[in-house]
């Protein structure tokens, strides 16, 4: 067994050979940063709606024409499916050196052929625009909501402080049923099983946010694995407070539960390694419970 048998046994598993975390290396990785909110003090700033027809060169086309004008694209999302007619763009711009106005600038975005609507939709607060026509949140069909790192980690400690082991237990629980909510969402709506469900589950929660990770082994015939997370927001917070101790219940909890399903039995999740305690990154080893 992973958790208890010899360390020989342990090791056996990490040779089980992964491909390395997808994508960058870890000082490589590009900031995600959600343009949502724009602080532009002494700025005209505004944003805009548009929806679009779905093909090549529309993009170039509608940003000619507002580098024509002088209209610096800051940020925003563009959103389309692959065969879909039409696709939406909702972005923020600086009109400080423009010769037009927000107003006029959509008048001129819909004169475009390729544009099949233009609306300003800021919603400016002082020197803040903060885009609220962009709701709900969403990810591969699911609604999603984001939280402040900052915030969290003060609920998370005043749990712990509150509760201690009986609020670890709350939140591994939690954990247990959303990573078990996950895992069958992919298998429904994408056909995804075994390893590839738990690695979506993993490449999902680094989309989110959650961490960035490293798959070191995955035994579908033992129904082992172990598990590296970089940058854990749960743990992260507390790594200069010289803890003693793992923080990781929610997401070895959520980690647990898409094993769960993945492996189609109750799995035990042990973190043996966690940054709140001065480690590189938190590690978790899965095995079925006994």
């Amino acid at each position: 067994m992973v958790s208890a048998g010899p360390v020989t046994k342990r090791k056996s598993l990490y040779r089980t050979l992964l491909p390395k975390r997808p994508g960058l290396p870890m000082e490589e990785l590009i900031e995600k940063r959600i343009p949502w909110v724009v602080y532009a003090p002494s700025r005209r700033t505004s944003q805009l709606a548009l929806e679009v027809v779905n093909k090549p060169g529309v993009m170039a086309r509608i940003a000619k024409l507002m580098g024509d004008l002088g209209v610096n694209i800051l940020s925003g999302i563009i959103w389309a499916e692959p065969g879909e007619e039409k696709a939406s763009w909702v972005f923020f711009v600086d009109l400080t050196d423009a010769s037009i106005g927000a107003d006029e600038l959509a008048e001129k975005l819909r004169e475009l052929d390729v544009v099949l609507r233009a609306d300003v939709v800021e919603h400016r607060i002082g020197d803040l625009a903060v885009d609220t026509c962009s709701f709900p949140v969403m990810l591969l069909a699911r609604r999603m909501v984001l939280l402040d790192v900052a915030g969290l980690a003060a609920m998370l400690d005043w749990l712990d402080r509150t509760f201690e082991t009986g609020g670890h237990a709350i939140l591994f629980d939690m954990g247990l049923e959303a990573g078990k909510s996950i895992a069958r969402g992919l298998e429904r709506r994408f056909g995804l099983f075994g390893r590839q469900a738990f690695e979506t589950f993993l490449a999902m929660c680094t989309a989110m946010g959650f961490f960035t990770y490293e798959l070191v082994g995955f035994d579908a015939e033992s129904r082992q694995a172990i598990v590296h997370l970089f940058h854990s927001f749960e743990c992260e917070p507390f790594r200069e407070r010289g803890e003693r101790r793992t923080r990781s219940h929610l997401l070895r909890g959520m980690v647990a539960g898409a094993l769960e399903t993945v492996f189609g039995c109750p799995m035990m999740v042990r973190e043996t390694r966690c940054v709140a305690r001065g480690d590189g990154y938190c590690e978790f080893v899965a095995e079925p419970r006994a």
